[in-house]
């Protein structure tokens, strides 16, 4: 018999990467729920708003001015704050039915209200659960305050970059940056920003395809749009890399940072 492997610490040494998820995702309680469901909810609800996206735009549009606006806005904010639906389909969606200033001007109240919405459920689900669980693992903590733990603007900066990418999933986000604790104002202005580069092209580009009715065009406006967008998000990643890299912690993150608080 191997007494290392038979003791509690070969036993955790040993222990399935699985089985450390499974723990982990059983401490994070009702947050763990709520990431799986903001990671799933978008994905599948994408596909459902570009498949009646004709009849949305139909009655948005029959709304009228300022009601078709104000209740996109509203539609925007509860669906993408609940994770729902994705920002993206909704950004096309808002350029092939208004025009591009209203669309932009809709995405972007919509991002502010939605991003704020998340943000006060995922801080009211997960609590301290998330900030307990990476103040026990000294290197996750140093990671923490080297990302997020400095000057605003550093982490405005890496927000900024963070939502930049067009495959940056909103709502999951939400729940990260809200659970680990990001300061509301720095959070909410840095998403804005962030996110307003690929919601103009998005918007822009959907007005260009002339409307929701043209299905076959609209669908390959959508597969330009999607490769443009992920090449611009390649260039987000990037910077976002440089510029994490510039500010990890070296070595393990000893004793020094894990008594401390972010």
């Amino acid at each position: 018999m191997n007494s290392e492997t038979d003791s509690p610490a070969g036993r955790t040494a040993g222990a399935e990467p699985e089985a450390d998820l499974l723990a982990l995702f059983r401490r994070l309680g009702p947050a763990g729920v709520l990431a799986v469901l903001s990671a799933a909810g978008p994905f599948f609800g994408g596909f459902i708003l570009l498949w009646y996206k004709s009849q949305i735009g139909e009655w948005l549009t029959s709304a009228g001015e300022p009601w078709g606006w104000v209740a996109f806005v509203a539609f925007f904010t509860l669906t993408a704050g609940l994770a729902l639906l994705p920002t993206w389909s909704q950004a096309a969606l808002a350029g092939a039915i208004f025009p591009f200033n209203a669309a932009l001007g809709a995405i972007l109240l919509g991002v502010f209200l939605a991003s704020t919405l998340g943000y006060v459920i995922a801080r009211r689900v997960t609590g301290e659960r998330a900030m307990t669980i990476i103040r026990e693992h000294p290197k996750w903590l140093a990671v923490y305050q080297a990302l997020v733990g400095g000057s605003a603007w550093k982490t405005f900066g890496i927000v900024t970059l963070l939502r930049f990418p067009p495959n940056s999933p909103f709502a999951l986000s939400n729940l990260v940056l809200a659970a680990t604790r990001v300061p509301w104002h720095i959070y909410i202005v840095a998403t804005v920003v962030g996110m307003a580069p690929r919601s103009a092209f998005v918007c822009y580009s959907a007005a260009a395809l002339g409307g929701v009715e043209n299905g076959a065009v609209f669908w390959a406006g959508i597969a330009v749009t999607v490769a443009v967008l992920i090449v611009i998000g390649m260039i987000g990643n990037r910077a976002l890399n440089r510029l994490t890299r510039s500010q990890a912690p070296l070595g393990g993150g000893g004793g020094t940072v894990s008594g401390g608080s972010p």
